[in-house]
């Protein structure tokens, strides 16, 4: 199961597949402000990939990742 590590807050497992957005404020319980709703959107959130590699991603998503 992959695992969400928020700084200052701890290590949390969830579901794989789920948004960003959802797994802070669900499995983390992080009042995470957000402008698309949970649907990656806006931009607003930012990861890092420590382990592993990305599910593949559309050109506009590396786009925003470069």
């Amino acid at each position: 199961m992959p695992k969400l590590n928020v700084e200052g807050v701890g290590e949390f497992e969830v579901e794989e597949g789920t948004r960003l957005v959802l797994a802070l404020t669900d499995a983390a319980q992080v009042d995470q402000l957000h402008a698309c709703g949970g649907q990656g959107r806006c931009t607003t959130c930012r990861v890092e990939i420590t382990d592993g590699a990305p599910a593949q991603m559309t050109a506009a998503e590396k786009e925003t990742l470069t």
